[in-house]
């Protein structure tokens, strides 16, 4: 499944670390099982894929990514009738607490330590909504369709993605901060849960969901999860589904030809008129007429 441009890691040097790579491929069918992995950045360009730990599963798709620390044992599996499209970054271990060493340590200090001991970085698992990741990882796979990606580039680019997986961490500490619990760890667990119920929705765009159902994915009664929700994200439940489906089908809209009744029910609308209302509201402009002006 791995691109020819791309070095699957097991062909390195059992003693020595893989450098940052770039994994990007296509196939119906593929499993990986039991892989421990480095720290990596996981996305879909086209289809889904399925993303499973000792304690979690995440069901992926386009526009949304999940990031799984240095060490984590994962599966993966692809089974469709259609391609589906992974692009996966793999770090180098150190490389991103090296690259927040430096974001935040003087100078001085770092001229007088330059080999630090440092621990790794330890991400928040869950499925991460559009941000400056998701753009990054859009632009990396642009510059690798169209061959235009150096080494040079790369480097850079890995440097940015390392920035902004950061600074996406420091806005989970911030959603944290808006859960109203005296303990930390209480805090802690409250925001583990939701983001649960949330990775839930991310995972079940396509089909019909209801609030009971996200609320057992978090393991809160209903009325507990929408009101911690709400708290945490700055939206309803059912607003942030509405939201994201609409958002996969402007994805669809821009970069496929396929009719607008299937991009409805692709982004996972029961109806054709209740979808166009919506997109008409929050877009200004019908699903036709915003394809014509932004394809």
């Amino acid at each position: 499944m791995s691109n020819p441009r791309s070095r699957p890691l097991n062909t390195f040097p059992r003693n020595a670390a893989p450098p940052n790579t770039i994994l990007w491929g296509k196939a119906r069918t593929y499993q990986v099982a039991n892989f421990p992995g480095p720290l990596s950045i996981k996305s879909v360009i086209r289809g889904s894929a399925v993303w499973e730990t000792d304690d979690a599963r995440w069901v992926l798709g386009p526009g949304s990514y999940l990031i799984l620390n240095h060490g984590r044992t994962y599966s993966i599996t692809v089974d469709s009738d259609q391609p589906v499209e992974t692009f996966c970054l793999f770090f180098q271990p150190g490389f991103v607490e090296d690259v927040w060493r430096s974001s935040v340590t003087p100078s001085g200090l770092l001229l007088e330590d330059s080999r630090p001991q440092t621990s790794p970085a330890n991400f928040f698992e869950r499925i991460q909504p559009p941000d400056a990741v998701t753009a990054l990882l859009k632009r990396m796979h642009g510059e690798e369709v169209s061959g235009d990606s150096s080494r040079a580039q790369q480097e850079e680019d890995f440097v940015a993605a390392a920035e902004a997986m950061l600074q996406t961490q420091r806005s989970v500490g911030r959603e944290a901060a808006r859960i109203t619990a005296v303990k930390s760890s209480t805090r802690q667990e409250l925001l583990r849960r939701v983001s649960r119920g949330r990775d839930f929705i991310e995972s079940s765009l396509t089909e019909p969901i209801t609030l009971a159902q996200m609320a057992h994915a978090a393991c809160l009664s209903p009325f507990h999860f929408h009101r911690l929700f709400r708290t945490t994200f700055g939206e309803r439940p059912h607003q942030y589904v509405v939201r994201r489906r609409l958002e996969r089908a402007t994805a669809a809209l821009r970069s496929s030809d396929i009719p607008i009744t299937q991009v409805c029910l692709e982004s996972g609308f029961e109806s054709l008129g209740s979808f166009s209302a919506l997109f008409r509201r929050r877009y200004g402009t019908p699903p036709s007429q915003w394809r014509m002006a932004h394809q």
